[in-house]
C-alpha cells in the first residue's frame, strides 16, 4: 500500500534477489541495463485490497483461492505482471492460421525505440 505513489516519478522495487542483487540494483539506477522487469505479485490499491492478518493460533484460509491478483474485488494499485519498458513498440496486424493446437494467432514487435 503505498498512498504517495502519484507524487513520484518512478518507484523501483527489486523481488527475487540473489548474489547478485546490488550489482543487478545498481545497472538499473546507473543506467547500464534498462527496468525491464514484471512483478510477481498484485501490489494493492488500498488496505481494503488485502485479506486481513490473524494473530489467531489457528489461521483459517476462509479466501480460497481469491487472494491477490485472483479476487475480483481487490483493486490493484499495480497489477500481477506490471512493468515498463523504457522504449516504445509498434505492433503489426495479427494474422490467424489453422494449426496442431487449433487456431494459431501472431503478430510482429518491432522495437522502434531509441537503442
Amino acid at each position: 500500500v503505498m498512498p504517495w505513489r502519484t507524487q513520484v516519478d518512478a518507484i523501483a522495487t527489486l523481488f527475487l534477489g540473489g548474489q547478485e542483487t546490488g550489482t543487478a540494483f545498481a545497472a538499473v539506477v546507473f543506467g547500464d541495463h534498462g527496468p525491464t522487469g514484471r512483478l510477481p505479485v498484485m501490489l494493492p490499491d488500498t488496505e481494503a485490497d488485502t485479506i486481513d492478518p490473524s494473530s489467531d493460533a489457528q489461521v483459517m484460509y476462509s479466501e480460497g483461492m481469491k487472494t491477490s491478483y485472483r479476487n475480483p474485488s481487490f483493486k490493484a494499485a499495480f497489477p500481477f505482471g506490471h512493468g515498463l519498458a523504457y522504449t516504445n513498440f509498434s505492433f503489426s496486424a495479427p494474422s490467424a492460421a489453422s494449426c496442431a493446437q487449433g487456431v494459431c494467432v501472431s503478430t510482429t514487435i518491432t522495437n522502434t525505440g531509441a537503442a
